[in-house]
């Protein structure tokens, strides 16, 4: 029998991408998340601790994420525009592991 993905199950594992692509493991307490590379744990109570920590200027690229949709712009234009801000490279310094904790 197929497994009927509801709304909840949806928003956790939007959580889940989001958590990989802000690489927020790097930052988790759980030795389990940062071995995967990826939340093992209770991604809805994980993921706003972990934001919290990462530096600044990547929540600051994920914040110019969040206005560039709430103005309409497409993903694609979204990233033109956040090329603009230091977040952008921020956010590239932080995958690449040149950046610290915050």
């Amino acid at each position: 029998m197929a497994k009927t993905i509801g709304k909840k199950d949806s928003r956790a594992e939007a959580l889940r991408e989001w958590n990989k692509i802000l690489g927020l493991w790097r930052v988790c307490d759980k030795a389990a998340c940062r071995k995967a590379r990826a939340c093992r744990g209770n991604v809805r109570a994980c993921a706003p601790v972990n934001f919290a920590r990462v530096p600044e200027d990547v929540q600051g690229w994920f914040g110019c994420l969040l206005l560039a949709k709430e103005d309409g712009l497409s993903f694609d234009e979204a990233m033109t525009e956040i090329e603009k801000t230091p977040a952008a490279e921020a956010f590239r310094a932080w995958h690449a592991g040149g950046s610290s904790f915050a």
